[in-house]
C-alpha cells in the first residue's frame, strides 16, 4: 500500500497572468489586480455595465478577492459584481480568496450572498481548498458560516481528509469539532479519515479521530485493510500505538490474505514497528493465506528491505544491536537482522503451504546457524524458568516417602551443557539410589515424544570408604551419551537421590554437595567392577511403522524413516536426510531405511536437484508476480499504462490524474493486453 496523496492544483496562483492585452477590459481587470480603487471607480462610475467585464478569464473581484482588497470588493460588489462568477476553472471569487489566504475577503464575500459550498471543476469548495493550504483562520471563517464538512471533491477526499494529509493540527481540530462532521465517509480509494490519519503517519489526527469515533478503529476497506495495517505496512510506530494503546484496536486483525500488521511490518522491514508490535504481545507465529509466517516474508520480501531504512537504536534497540553485530554481512544485513530477532523471540523455523522453509532459500550455512543460535537462546531462558518450576515441585513433594530432609537444585554452567539441572536429595540412609531422568531436548521448540529411562540403584561396595562414592564418569560417557541437540540438556534433566539401608545398618548422608556434569552423566548407569560387560548392542528387528506419523523436526505427518543402527523412527525422509546423528539417543546414523527397506542416502542425487529446481521456479514466479502487479493494490495485473512509462490496474487508474510514481499529469492511459 503506497502513499497515494494527489496534489491539488493552485489554479489561481498568479492572478496578473493573461492580464496583458491592451483592451479597456484588459486594463480595468489589470488595475483592480494590483488595488487601484481610484482608477477602477473612474471607470465603473462612468461605465457601470461593466462591473463583470473579464480579461483572460478572470474579473474583477475575483483578482481583488485573491489579493485582499477589502475595499475593492465591497465597492465592486456595492456596484452590482456577481460575487458567484467563475472562470475558466470553475473557480468563484471565494475560491480566489481561498487561494489567497484571505479571511476578511471571505467574510465580505459570505456576507454579500457567496455560495460557501460551491465546488470548481474538482469538485473542490472553498473549504477543500483552505485545508489543503493549511490556513486555519479561513477554515475558521468558513465553519462560522455553516460549511459543509463532509463534501467531497473529485477524488471522494473531504476536508478532513486533505487537512490530515497535510498534517496541520489546527486545522484538524476544528474539522473534527465541527457537529455534523461524518467520519465514516470513505474516498474514492475506501480510506475514511483514520485510515488516511494511520496512512500519513499523523498521530495527533488519530488521536482526536479516536477520541470522538473510537468505533473506527477496526474498520476495514474492501481489501480488508484496517488502520492498524496502513499504519504497519508505512512504517508509522507511534500510530500503531496509539491505535492498540488508546484505540484498543485488534493487534492482529487480519486483511483478506489473512495477513496480520505484523506481518505487513516484517515484509517491509520497518523495524521500530516490528519492535513495538512485538512489545504490545502481538501473534509472532501468525501466518498468511500461504502458509507463510514472518521468517518467510522476510526472506521473500528482502528487496523491500534492501530499500527499507537502517534500524534506528531509539526506536528499534534490539534489532539495531543485532544490526551492529552482524557489520561483517554486505547482502541483506537487515534481513538477517530481523531474522535473527525473530528467531529470538520465538518464531520458530516451519514450512508454509508449499513446504518450504526459510532454509530452502538461505544457503548461507554460518547465517542458519546464527539464527537457529538465537532460537536456542530462547530455549535456555526457558530452560532456567522451567528448572525453578522442577525445584518447587520437588520441594512439595519432599514430605513424603524416605523422610526426605532437603532438595538442593543446581545447575552445571558449562556452555556445552546449558539447561541441565541436577537435584540432590538428602537422607538418613546408608546408601543412596540414584536415579537418573533424562528427557530429550526441544530442538527449535520442536516437540519430542518423550521415552521412559529406567532407574538405577548404586549400592555400596566394601572396597569403598563408607562417606564418599565415586562415579564412574568416562564409563558412563560410553555407554549412555548425553542425548539432545547441539549437546544442551532439557531444562527438566535431574538426578534424584534417595534413600536405602546399607548392609552395615548404619544410616549415612549425602551430604549438601553439588552434583557436576560428570557425576550427572555417571549416575545414569550402576557402578560397576574393573570386570563388567561392555554393553549391550542396539536392538535389532524392531518392527518398522507403516502409516504417516508426525515428524519431530517439521512436525509434518508423513510417513518417517528409520535410523540404523538405534532403530529410531522419529522423522520423514526429507528431514532425517539432514541428520548425522539421532535426536532421540545421540547415536551416529549409518543407515537410514524408507518404507519397503528402500535404503535413503544423503546424496541422493535424484531428488536435490528437482528439489533446488522447484525452490528456483518458486522465486521466479514470485518475481514475476512481483514485477506485474498493480504497485497501488498489490492485488490485480497492471494492464493500465501512462505516457511517463508507470502503469497501474484499471480500477486503480480509473481515478487518477497525476501519476502515482512520479507526479506528473496523466495524458493518456493506454491499456495493456
Amino acid at each position: 500500500m503506497m502513499d497515494l496523496s494527489h496534489r491539488r492544483i493552485d489554479h489561481v496562483m498568479t492572478p496578473l497572468s493573461g492580464l496583458s492585452g491592451t483592451s479597456v477590459a484588459d486594463k480595468l481587470v489589470r488595475e483592480a489586480a494590483q488595488g487601484h480603487l481610484d482608477f477602477v471607480k473612474q471607470y465603473l462610475d462612468a461605465h457601470p455595465e461593466q462591473v463583470n467585464v473579464m480579461s483572460g478569464g478572470k474579473a474583477c473581484v475575483q483578482v481583488a478577492a485573491h489579493q485582499g482588497y477589502v475595499d475593492l470588493v465591497k465597492y465592486l460588489i456595492a456596484k452590482g459584481a456577481n460575487v458567484n462568477v467563475v472562470d475558466k476553472e470553475g473557480d468563484s471569487a471565494l475560491h480566489y480568496a481561498a487561494f489567497g489566504n484571505q479571511p476578511e475577503t471571505m467574510r465580505v464575500l459570505l456576507q454579500n450572498g457567496a455560495d460557501i459550498n460551491f465546488l470548481n471543476s474538482s469538485h473542490c469548495s472553498a473549504l477543500h481548498i483552505c485545508a489543503h493550504k493549511k490556513t486555519p483562520h479561513c477554515v475558521r471563517e468558513l465553519l462560522q458560516f455553516g460549511a459543509d464538512v463532509n463534501i467531497q471533491d473529485s477524488y471522494g477526499d473531504t476536508a478532513l481528509h486533505d487537512a490530515i494529509g497535510k498534517e496541520n493540527s489546527e486545522v484538524v481540530e476544528l474539522l473534527c469539532n465541527a457537529p455534523n462532521l461524518d467520519f465514516f465517509i470513505k474516498n474514492n480509494r475506501g480510506f475514511n479519515v483514520l485510515h488516511h490519519a494511520s496512512l500519513k503517519g499523523n498521530v495527533v489526527a488519530a488521536k482526536r479521530i479516536l477520541q470522538l469515533a473510537r468505533q473506527l478503529v477496526n474498520v476495514k476497506k474492501d481489501d480488508g485493510f484496517a488502520a492498524l495495517h496502513l499504519a504497519a505496512l508505512n512504517g508509522h510506530a507511534r500510530v500503531v500505538e496509539t491505535l492498540v494503546m488508546e484505540g484498543l484496536a485488534e493487534i492482529d486483525i487480519r486483511n483478506n490474505r489473512r495477513q496480520t500488521p505484523f506481518l505487513l511490518a516484517v515484509s517491509q522491514g520497518h523495524a521500530s514497528v516490528i519492535e513495538r508490535l512485538v512489545s504490545l504481545r502481538c501473534d509472532i507465529m501468525a501466518r498468511d493465506e500461504d502458509g507463510d509466517n514472518a521468517m518467510h516474508l522476510c526472506v521473500i520480501k528482502k528487496t523491500n528491505l534492501q530499500q527499507a531504512a537502517e534500524p534506528s537504536g531509539e526506536d528499534s534497540p534490539k534489532i539495531r544491536s543485532i544490526y551492529d553485530n552482524l557489520s561483517h554481512i554486505l547482502d541483506d544485513r537487515l534481513m538477517y537482522s530481523i531474522l535473527c530477532y525473530l528467531s529470538s523471540c520465538g518464531c520458530r523455523v516451519e514450512q508454509n503451504n508449499k513446504g518450504t522453509n526459510i532454509f530452502d532459500w538461505i544457503t548461507n550455512k554460518d547465517m542458519k546457524q546464527l539464527i537457529l543460535r538465537y532460537q536456542c537462546q530462547i530455549g535456555a531462558t526457558a530452560s532456567s524458568s522451567s528448572t525453578t518450576n522442577e525445584a518447587a515441585t520437588l520441594n512439595s513433594a519432599g514430605e513424603m516417602e524416605n523422610n526426605i530432609q532437603a532438595l538442593n537444585l543446581n545447575t552445571d554452567n558449562d556452555g556445552a551443557t546449558a539447561g541441565a539441572s541436577a537435584t540432590v536429595v538428602h537422607s538418613n540412609n546408608a546408601a543412596d539410589i540414584i536415579t537418573d531422568v533424562l528427557q530429550p531436548n526441544t530442538f527449535n521448540q520442536i516437540p519430542t515424544p518423550h521415552s521412559s529411562t529406567p532407574t538405577h540403584h548404586v549400592e555400596n561396595s566394601t572396597d569403598e570408604p563408607a562417606g564418599a562414592k565415586k562415579l564412574n564418569s568416562d564409563r558412563q560417557a560410553q555407554t549412555n551419551p548425553i542425548v539432545g541437540s547441539n549437546n544442551m540438556l532439557d531444562a527438566q534433566q535431574y538426578v534424584h537421590m534417595t534413600p536405602i539401608p546399607s548392609t552395615s545398618g548404619v544410616t549415612q548422608l549425602t551430604g549438601n554437595r553439588k552434583v557436576s556434569r560428570n557425576r550427572i552423566e555417571g549416575a545414569a548407569a550402576p557402578k560397576a567392577s574393573p570386570k563388567a560387560t561392555p554393553p549391550p548392542p542396539p536392538p535389532t528387528n524392531v518392527p518398522f511403522h507403516i502409516g504417516p506419523q508426525e515428524c519431530i523436526v517439521c512436525d509434518e505427518k508423513l510417513q518417517l524413516i528409520k535410523f540404523e543402527p538405534c532403530q529410531h523412527q522419529i522423522s520423514c525422509e526429507e528431514c532425517g536426510l539432514r541428520m548425522k546423528k539421532c535426536l532421540r539417543c545421540g547415536v551416529q546414523i549409518e543407515r537410514r531405511i524408507a518404507a519397503g527397506g528402500r535404503v535413503v542416502f544423503s546424496s541422493d542425487q535424484t531428488r536435490v536437484p528437482s528439489a533446488d529446481r522447484l525452490r528456483y521456479l518458486e522465486n521466479k514466479i514470485q518475481e514475476y508476480e512481483e514485477t506485474h502487479y498493480c504497485s497501488i493494490c498489490m492485488e490485480r495485473t497492471r494492464d493500465v499504462a501512462f505516457l511517463c512509462g508507470h502503469g497501474a490496474c484499471s480500477r486503480c487508474a480509473e481515478t487518477l490524474r497525476t501519476c502515482h510514481m512520479c507526479r506528473k499529469t496523466i495524458l493518456r492511459k493506454i491499456n495493456l493486453y
